[in-house]
């Protein structure tokens, strides 16, 4: 029962766990109780460690059992990976955090009452926070309840709240996450031991974003195909830079230049939070990063570009399945002669291509896959389009700048693109201009031509 008078109803108590400890830890189902017997103070009174009253302590604030007491981020010491690296100029450790539990305990039935304080801890009673501490010998198990569990800061991973949608099983939930992280500091700390300290010493927070895209959860260490990254905005982008950049070269990471583009990240994601649109050569701003995203766009679609079926096996948009089959069929049997009769390997590795993409080409025409194909037709037609305004891009660029007659030039053409979204519509318009202009220019010098024999005298025309 309750010892005091205006005891509040709920009171709320916050605790770190350490990896070790949470392997055997019960977060609901047992009565709660301190792990030590308490202390003897020289006046014969029983006390916790630091010197208060001996007892399991509660506040009647819920934020000093979130914010402070449970909060694994800013209160624990965590589980050292390797405590001989370091990073940065605070020579900060690889370490595991501990998981932070609040609990919700209800007064009813419970004994409970305002605990002496030591002179020495008076001015942080409480955490410093408003509200009064509370203290109880035991607390059953169906007075409290599990309102938060986070999982700590670390120097990959941002601080994480744990569902509670399945408390029996809470354990088991949060120890594999914690499982997993370790497994990925533990090959950090393995790959950072390979870079000389004075290096490492010089990381700041820039290269440190670096390592959380890198060594982090689905970092570009363990991506088997960058290309699924996405990149339909600035930050994605960006990011997609820096993965083929990390894949350049991994045995010696560029950081100079993926610390670049990592304050470039930030950037755009400052603008996206404001949700303002940036071109994004405007966030790289540098030549060297927008030269990078010039070279990585023409690799994209050099990698995504569609091989025209149509053309390549003579087959028409209109023809029935059964001929497409017969003749991919046809040219199967063709390439696996060759595989029979080829001893040289990198030809049949050609021919192994060969048939993969015979055997894409079927799957793709065959009517059972009637949505795939239409996907198809889409991306082979856009890609058409595009090569079409190449190509007339290519033919105006063959046309020599000449403002003072007037001829349009390429800069013209260059802001008309950049105004405008690249067409064949505003490219066809630009050559018509183009063709107008040189025909016009023929015509002065034939009516020119013209005026000058008629203006010559006979003797000169017989000379």
């Amino acid at each position: 029962m309750k010892s005091e008078e205006n005891v509040p109803e709920y009171l709320y108590r916050g605790m770190c766990i350490t990896y070790e400890d949470l392997k055997n830890f019960q977060f609901v189902g047992i009565d709660m109780e301190l792990p030590y017997e308490p202390y003897i103070d020289e006046q014969g009174r029983k006390t916790v460690h630091d010197g208060n009253e001996y007892g399991i302590y509660m506040s009647d604030n819920p934020k000093v059992a979130q914010h402070a007491y449970g909060n694994s981020t800013n209160n624990s010491s965590g589980t050292y990976i390797n405590p001989h690296i370091v990073i940065g100029g605070r020579n900060d450790s690889i370490m595991l955090p501990d998981v932070g539990v609040c609990y919700k305990i209800s007064t009813q039935n419970l004994d409970v009452r305002k605990p002496w304080i030591s002179d020495v801890l008076q001015g942080v009673y409480n955490n410093g926070w408003n509200g009064d501490e509370w203290i109880a010998e035991k607390i059953p198990a169906e007075n409290y309840k599990v309102m938060q569990v986070m999982i700590g800061k670390d120097m990959l991973h941002d601080t994480q709240y744990i569902e509670l949608d399945d408390i029996e099983h809470l354990r088991e939930k949060t120890l594999e996450i914690m499982e997993q992280r370790k497994a990925r500091l533990e090959v950090f700390a393995q790959d950072m031991s390979k870079i000389p300290e004075a290096k490492r010493k010089n990381f700041n927070l820039s290269h440190i974003g670096v390592l959380k895209e890198i060594y982090g959860e689905n970092g570009f260490k363990y991506m088997n195909n960058f290309e699924k990254i996405d990149t339909s905005s600035n930050v994605g982008m960006i990011r997609y830079l820096m993965a083929k950049v990390y894949d350049k070269d991994r045995k010696n990471i560029n950081f100079s230049l993926l610390a670049e583009l990592e304050n470039a990240k930030e950037f755009a994601q400052m603008y996206e939070k404001r949700g303002k649109e940036v071109d994004i050569k405007e966030i790289l701003r540098t030549k060297r990063l927008i030269d990078l995203f010039e070279q990585s766009q023409k690799e994209k679609l050099e990698s995504e570009r569609v091989i025209d079926f149509y053309e390549k096996y003579g087959i028409s948009h209109d023809e029935d399945w059964k001929n497409i089959k017969q003749k991919l069929s046809k040219e199967s049997r063709i390439w696996m002669n060759k595989q029979s009769t080829t001893p040289d390997k990198e030809d049949l590795k050609q021919i192994e291509e060969e048939l993969d993409i015979i055997d894409e080409a079927l799957d793709i025409f065959n009517p059972k896959n009637e949505e795939r194909r239409k996907e198809y037709d889409a991306k082979l037609e856009k890609q058409k389009k595009m090569e079409n305004c190449e190509e007339d891009i290519q033919k105006v660029n063959t046309v020599k700048e000449d403002r003072k007659m007037g001829i349009i030039t390429l800069e013209d053409i260059s802001k008309n693109i950049k105004k405008h979204p690249v067409s064949l519509l505003h490219i066809k318009e630009a050559q018509e201009e183009i063709v107008n202009q040189i025909q016009a220019m023929e015509k002065e010098r034939n009516i020119q031509d013209k005026n000058k024999r008629i203006s010559k005298s006979p003797e000169d025309m017989e000379r």
